[in-house]
């Protein structure tokens, strides 16, 4: 027989014997072990991560420490008033509003606040602490959905693919919530990535696991010294005392200048976070806050409760131009419902003063108490002493 005609015989013969009887007995066994495998570390997985006794001794001030320490104290909140207030947000509504000074303004309207902005946070976060803060959606006559103006603008981050949205809402996501949660993610990579970390648990609490083994007792202590100070500490917080005042722009040459004293750090960062001009509207933003905020007030549908939106004062001083709203911004949009009311967005353009902040993004212990007052305020005069006014 011909060297080629062998050649093509052996070849052609092959597929055939790997498909026969022996070799297909051959492949399930490893597909079955590999499955089985698959299991086992799931069902460790599960029985680590899926429970309560891991995320009672997470380090308190990790991403899903803080989201879980602000969500009990939300649980544990009494409201004693006919009022209750719910404020969203990240970091700058942290810092930059006090529940204890929204209290005190709202004591003779009947009004009481609960912060539960997390730092580093987004809108996609802010979905799973409403839904497990109020499962019943009976606790609040008003919940507050702080933006960064009404205009939709995307920035330099595309919301809708970070990644590290997980980190906060992992001991939030059960099963079930594992298909919405992947598929929100914009690009299949991402989508694929979601889904394996929030199914295997373990990948997102790692790091986490390693600092608890490395010192057991002193993670148990800290956690155990949180607990009872936790929740008093969120609601007293001052806010921070540093400022920048004497900070400038040149908007000819897009250049800051700092006052002596401002750290390194902060310099740079805020040289990083303040490139407005590449700043534009391209519908990213828009089509992210459609999403999150709009599946927060759907949740509420038929409920009692109301929703303001709120432009936050963002930065220390004033943008010398600005970006098109359009009658298709989510803020446009969510003015025609019924149970939305928008606050003006230029209401607190005043408090975007160096003075009132001490980072790019942040009000300070001064800032903290304008805003926290005039935002009480604006709330009684807008919904007067009951949800349903307008």
């Amino acid at each position: 027989m011909p060297t080629e005609a062998l050649s093509r015989d052996t070849t052609a013969s092959a597929p055939a014997g790997f498909w026969a009887a022996p070799g297909r007995k051959a492949l399930g066994k490893i597909l079955l072990l590999g499955v089985s495998a698959l299991a086992v570390v799931f069902l460790l997985d599960a029985a680590m991560f899926r429970t309560r006794f891991y995320v009672r001794y997470l380090e308190p001030f990790s991403s899903a420490g803080n989201f879980e320490a602000i969500l009990a104290a939300g649980r544990q909140q009494e409201f004693t008033r006919p009022h209750p207030v719910l404020v969203l947000g990240d970091s700058q509504a942290s810092e930059g509003f006090s529940a204890q000074v929204a209290d005190a303004a709202g004591a003779r309207s009947g009004w009481q606040f609960f912060n539960a902005a997390v730092g580093g946070s987004s809108m996609r976060c802010w979905y799973y602490m409403v839904r497990d803060l109020d499962p019943d959606r009976t606790r609040f006559d008003v919940i507050v959905l702080p933006l960064r103006g009404y205009a939709d603008v995307d920035d330099e981050v595309i919301r809708a693919d970070r990644d590290i949205d997980i980190h906060w809402v992992i001991a939030r996501l059960g099963l079930a919530d594992i298909p919405e949660f992947s598929s929100s993610f914009r690009t299949p990579l991402k989508r694929l990535e979601m889904f394996r970390e929030a199914l295997f648990k373990g990948l997102v609490y790692r790091r986490d696991l390693r600092e608890l083994l490395r010192d057991p007792a002193e993670r148990m202590q800290h956690v155990k010294d949180c607990r009872t100070a936790c929740a008093d500490s969120f609601y007293n917080y001052p806010g921070r005392t540093e400022n920048l005042s004497g900070l400038w722009m040149d908007w000819a040459t897009d250049t800051l200048h700092f006052p002596a004293g401002v750290s390194p750090q902060v310099q740079a960062e805020m040289k990083m976070n303040t490139h407005y001009r590449r700043w534009s509207v391209r519908g990213l933003e828009r089509a992210y806050r459609n999403v999150w905020l709009g599946r927060i007030m759907e949740r509420y549908r038929g409920t009692r409760t109301r929703f303001v939106l709120v432009s936050l004062p963002y930065h220390p001083f004033a943008i010398p131009f600005s970006w098109p709203e359009g009658p298709d911004s989510f803020a446009a949009q969510a003015s025609r419902d019924p149970r939305v009311t928008v606050l003006d967005e230029h209401l607190f353009d005043d408090l975007e003063k160096p003075e009132l902040f001490f980072d790019t993004f942040h009000m300070n212990r001064t800032g903290r108490v304008l805003f926290s007052n005039r935002l009480a305020a604006a709330l009684i005069q807008r919904l007067g002493t009951g949800s349903s006014s307008q």
